[in-house]
């Protein structure tokens, strides 16, 4: 009896660490959700990254869910939060949304979010 009880534990502990590591690796450990930006977007200086402080998050579906939250709102490129840094950035269009309609997002009504640094995306190699 003891025996199968240690091997469904077993089963199960294997089970939860296979899980766990495909979790981590998803996206290479980050949640970095995002549409296509193209070079010519960034040379033509049509985006800000936000950098945000975020509370209330307590798992890994937090960060995702956040993520895709902001992802879904007209003007955002990309979108990630960290739960282990409390943190959040988001890459967006100033022509086509507000830091204010960004903060507005009903996701920060659970998570509430302060700006940290507001920056315009630069082009690297000019």
């Amino acid at each position: 009896m003891q025996k199968s009880f240690l091997i469904a534990l077993l089963i199960i502990a294997g089970g939860a660490v296979v899980a766990g590591a495909f979790l981590l690796t998803l996206n290479g450990g980050a949640n970095n959700i995002g549409r296509d930006v193209t070079r010519a977007d960034f040379v033509a200086g049509n985006f800000r990254q936000v950098n945000l402080e975020i509370r209330n998050m307590f798992c890994v579906g937090c960060e995702m869910r956040i993520a895709a939250s902001l992802m879904s709102l007209p003007g955002v490129a990309q979108a990630d939060a960290n739960l282990r840094t409390g943190s959040g950035w988001v890459i967006y269009n100033p022509e086509e949304i507000t830091i204010e309609e960004i903060l507005a997002a009903s996701i920060f009504q659970r998570y509430p979010a302060r700006v940290v640094s507001d920056q315009l995306l630069k082009n690297v190699e000019s």
